[in-house]
């Protein structure tokens, strides 16, 4: 199993480094910038582009996870997670935080066809707001030439960025808008809601970010962690990759 780690205790605590960061973030490479596609056109893109995030895309449940304000174990929560190596799963912070607060505080994946692993947390970074879990027994995901480092401007004003939430459903759209503020400002909001931790991609399939923050004082929104989140992570391959 990793070497547990906790780096903050709260997820937005280099709010204004990390803004900061981004604002100087320089323009997307040539290649990128001069192609006008920047998603799919038609069904069978769109589809195919859905098929291939679906194989990078797993379930995480936290079973018997105290929900806010509860003193007994709720039901448990489900969210998603990027799956990036063998028994390795990338997720966000916010699914995992506290863990475990009790004996019945437990963790796991489900792949598309239904196998169930237990998980434990490896590395979590709350400033980063991202965790990793380490899995005994997952093997390589199916698609393994999926770019890790996104661009400088991957998660922006006006950009499309796209997930499968859901084995054999549609592909997923958000479209990036403004930053948050306040205790938001680390986040990006997006049109479209889907479950904490949905890894999201540009329409290349190169994974951008990731759902940060659960929104559900405002449906139909998600807010999505900033490319820097995804880059501090990799500049910490040595604690996590296997």
């Amino acid at each position: 199993m990793l070497h547990r780690l906790a780096l903050g205790l709260a997820w937005v605590a280099s709010t204004g480094a990390a803004r900061a960061q981004d604002a100087g973030a320089p323009a997307p490479d040539a290649a990128v910038a001069a192609d006008p596609l920047r998603e799919p056109v038609d069904a069978k893109s769109r589809a195919a582009l859905a098929a291939r995030l679906q194989q990078m895309t797993i379930v995480v449940r936290r079973r018997g996870a105290v929900s806010p304000g509860a003193r007994d174990p709720g039901p448990g929560v489900e969210g998603r997670g990027f799956w990036a190596a063998p028994g390795r799963v990338v997720t966000a912070f916010a699914l995992i935080t506290g863990w475990p607060r009790h004996a019945d505080d437990r963790l796991e994946v489900v792949e598309a066809d239904g196998t169930v692993r237990a998980a434990a947390v490896g590395l979590m970074d709350a400033r980063l707001g991202l965790a990793v879990l380490d899995v005994p027994g997952l093997p390589a995901p199916p698609v393994t030439s999926t770019p890790w480092a996104p661009p400088d401007a991957a998660v922006r004003n006006t950009v499309a960025l796209f997930g499968a939430p859901t084995h054999g459903g549609p592909l997923w759209r958000a479209q990036v808008g403004r930053r948050g503020i306040g205790q938001q400002a680390y986040y990006w909001w997006a049109d479209g809601a889907a479950p904490l931790g949905t890894p999201v991609f540009d329409y290349r399939g190169r994974l951008c970010s990731l759902v940060g923050l659960p929104t559900p004082e405002v449906p139909g929104q998600s807010l999505l962690l900033p490319a820097i989140a995804l880059r501090g992570l990799m500049d910490r391959s040595p604690d996590w990759w296997p």
